[in-house]
C-alpha cells in the first residue's frame, strides 16, 4: 500500500514535500552524514518566506551566510 511516507508521489503536497526532504543524499564525513544540504535547504526557505529571496536566483548575501551560520547552531 502507497503512503505518502513510503511513496513520494501519494498524498497531498505538503507530504511530498517532507518526504522528499527526508530522504535529501548527503555526503558522508567519518563523523556521519554531512548536514550541509539540509541546513542550506532550511535557510533559502527561510529567507523566501520572509521575502528576502524574491528572485529564481540565489546569491550569496549577508542574510545567506548569517542565516546557514545560525541554523548550523542548532
Amino acid at each position: 500500500m502507497k503512503t505518502a511516507l513510503t511513496d513520494p508521489d501519494a498524498g497531498p503536497p505538503l507530504a511530498r514535500c517532507i518526504h522528499q526532504l527526508s530522504h535529501l543524499k548527503q555526503g558522508g564525513t567519518k563523523w556521519g552524514k554531512a548536514p550541509h544540504k539540509p541546513v542550506l535547504l532550511l535557510t533559502l526557505m527561510e529567507l523566501i518566506a520572509s521575502r528576502k529571496i524574491t528572485e529564481n536566483q540565489i546569491r550569496l548575501t549577508p542574510d545567506l551566510v548569517e542565516g546557514v551560520r545560525a541554523n548550523f547552531e542548532i
